[in-house]
């Protein structure tokens, strides 16, 4: 797939989508989660702000641990699957269930 069709799937133009591959925040992306480019790039950079969260849908808590395993390149694909995914959705709510809630047989 050309780039460009992949930015239109991003809904960014392919030149930021350019600028997230070399790790830099575009500025739509941060338009779309009402965040700075310094936020975004911050988190490109390994430091998450309290801010940058909630947008991403995930606990903070749990999000310096994950940035600092996924390291600058995973960072840069857990933020341009987010972009390719639609982005932010008001109300969207993900279920995980735990192995010993799956429906399995009880021992």
């Amino acid at each position: 797939m050309a780039l460009d069709a992949i930015a239109i799937k991003a809904g960014i133009p392919a030149g930021q989508l350019e600028d997230l591959l070399a790790g830099k925040a575009p500025v739509m992306l941060a338009n779309k989660l009402a965040l700075s480019t310094g936020v975004i790039q911050a988190f490109l950079d390994g430091m998450v702000h309290p801010g940058i969260s909630a947008p991403l849908g995930l606990p903070h808590a749990g999000l310096q641990p994950l940035a600092d395993r996924l390291g600058k390149g995973g960072r840069i694909g857990f933020l341009f699957g987010f972009m390719l995914s639609g982005g932010p959705q008001v109300g969207r709510r993900v279920v995980v269930e735990r192995p010993d809630e799956a429906g399995g047989e009880e021992e």
